[in-house]
């Protein structure tokens, strides 16, 4: 055989083996895949229970028995398609939707990779003194260029056993050469010392009211005050933090946050309090696949000229409800309650009740643009006081109550919710989403200092808001608490405080409730339970393997996620 004739063959050989090999990688990228032998939670309607789904593509395709799923690809998809399907054994283990993140900062969480993490030893910390926190940043500050900030991430007072916040004084005994600003983990308050004072008075990435608060602040120091805490409107807020977050340090935060969310089996997370940069940041991240979730922002309204935000919405990111914040934290002390805290915060003599960060008059000129608009709003209250505002606003401003307003206003945390107050919710269609991790990382606190017992048994009423005929869902808030999702379910149905102390046994929720009120519930609140939040032909292919059935389990605290999947991709796969 001549060597052009050999070539001819190669060549003609080639040529019939190219396209076959197309056609297989095209043929295998969209095969369907079939997960048999689980326990399968839907969640639909009749919270249907199956053994197989079928998903091709990002969808799911079919949901039911064993012997029906293998009918239905030997129905539906032609032999390449048949021989092809990815057959996936459950092994007796539970598949369900992807847990959707009802409330949290995204971003924020991957922030530990690159800040100094002062979270007490419940968060997976090891800061339980003041000591212990004023060490830490001394650590920080031997290794930190003079003048760099040194800016430390969610310590927690309660967890100290004076109850006290660090104080300036101390910071600048630790370190004069750096701007030094410690961060509570509630979010609403933090502590810097001199030199950080100084710079975040004159920081223009700052709004306008920390600035003029820092100002009044050093305007008004005596020789003998020492405190550098700065709350609510003269905090830093978390948008400052990513934004002095360094360029090429935003990949690592970025993939720390992703990771954290999806070995935690969430599909969806969200952006709590997003400003404009992080709204268009998120966007981005997601639009590159740098972000394999499917992400929810929730833009915060700042001022009262503030234009309703633009709305985005894609398969993979959504601009929801505007962020509106009316108060702050009760372990804080900065809630609004409608009587006094149970004692004196530490440190001082004066009882009080917190306070609104609105008169009434302002937040109905706030909230009016969205509720004729019918666009959504997630409004932050914590204590009875707030909450009481913002419904006496919404009935004064909504034409009629009923049905028609559901979903209209999600009230974030609604902590002390009272009895006569959840009546009011199903009129005004207004829906909670609780923080049960009080009960957790506070209730000792709440118990015996900023509460009392009986407002504390009753803190996070879940129960009794879904027996008023309310949808509800739960959050863990990260970073203010760990992302982690069986923690969160436990926290729901136990409310056991740190001491073993029962806190509203019958607040507790039944696993099959609050696994709802962390998949279909907050997609509904958040207007995407269409495509997301149960397994259900048409939706997303958006789903959660577990270790072990969390509605049989002894302990949920021991189950594993195995695998998270997006739109049918595996963005987590436990290691073996």
């Amino acid at each position: 055989m001549s060597r052009f004739h050999s070539l001819r063959v190669s060549i003609g050989i080639a040529v019939a083996i190219v396209p076959l090999a197309i056609l297989w990688f095209v043929l295998s990228a969209c095969r369907p895949t079939l997960y048999f032998s689980g326990i399968v939670h839907t969640f639909d309607a009749r919270n249907s229970v199956v053994s197989a789904v079928v998903t091709h593509g990002d969808r799911v395709r079919f949901v039911g028995s064993d012997g029906a799923a293998d009918a239905f690809v030997k129905n539906r998809y032609p032999l390449p398609l048949r021989l092809l399907t990815r057959r996936v054994d459950l092994q007796g283990q539970a598949l369900m939707p992807g847990f959707v993140d009802a409330h949290s900062h995204f971003l924020a969480t991957g922030l530990t990779s690159i800040l100094p993490d002062l979270s007490p030893p419940a968060s997976g910390g090891s800061i339980d003194s003041p000591d212990a926190l004023y060490d830490f940043i001394a650590r920080e500050a031997s290794t930190t260029p003079r003048g760099d900030w040194i800016v430390g991430f969610n310590y927690d007072n309660t967890a100290f056993v004076s109850g006290m916040h660090p104080t300036r004084a101390a910071l600048d005994a630790v370190t004069s050469e750096h701007p030094v600003f410690v961060r509570h983990n509630s979010g609403h308050m933090g502590v810097a010392n001199t030199l950080a004072l100084k710079r975040l008075a004159a920081d223009t990435d700052l709004p306008d009211s920390v600035r003029q608060a820092v100002r009044h602040r050093l305007a008004n120091f005596t020789p003998t005050d020492n405190s550098g805490l700065l709350q609510e409107l003269a905090a830093p807020p978390l948008g400052w933090l990513v934004l002095k977050t360094p360029w090429r340090h935003l990949i690592k935060v970025v993939s720390m946050a992703t990771e954290a969310y999806a070995s935690q089996g969430y599909t969806t997370v969200q952006s709590g309090s997003a400003n404009a940069a992080t709204v268009t940041l998120l966007k981005w991240l997601t639009r590159l696949g740098w972000v394999p979730q499917r992400v929810i922002a929730w833009p915060l309204h700042q001022t009262a000229s503030d234009s309703l935000p633009d709305t985005i919405n894609s398969r993979k990111f959504l601009t929801g409800a505007a962020k509106l914040i009316v108060d702050g934290s009760p372990q804080g002390y900065t809630a609004h309650l409608s009587q006094h805290y149970h004692q004196p915060l530490p440190g001082t003599t004066s009882k009080h009740q917190g306070h609104s960060l609105f008169t009434a008059a302002q937040l109905r000129e706030v909230i009016t643009p969205y509720l004729k608009a019918d666009r959504p709003l997630a409004i932050h209250t914590n204590g009875d006081g707030a909450i009481e505002l913002v419904l006496n606003a919404l009935e004064s401003l909504l034409p009629s109550p009923g049905a028609e307003n559901a979903r209209r206003v999600i009230l974030v945390h609604a902590q002390t919710m009272r009895d006569d107050q959840i009546e009011r919710l199903p009129a005004l269609g207004v829906t909670p989403s609780y923080f049960p991790g009080h009960t957790w990382h506070w209730g000792e606190w709440h118990y015996r200092q900023s509460l009392g017992p009986t407002r504390a048994a009753f803190i996070s009423p879940m129960r009794s808001t879904q027996e008023a005929g309310v949808r509800i869902s739960i959050h863990t808030d990260a970073p203010v608490t760990p992302t982690n999702s069986m923690q969160l379910l436990w926290m729901a149905t136990q409310r056991l405080t740190q001491n073993n102390r029962l806190l509203g046994g019958a607040e507790r929720l039944t696993r099959l409730q609050a696994l709802r009120a962390m998949t279909i519930d907050p997609a509904w609140q958040n207007r995407v339970d269409h495509n997301r939040g149960s397994i259900e032909a048409g939706k997303f292919a958006d789903l959660v393997w577990l270790s072990e059935d969390p509605l049989s389990a002894d302990d949920v605290r021991t189950i594993s996620v195995v695998r998270t999947i997006v739109g049918g991709d595996t963005i987590y796969q436990m290691a073996q």
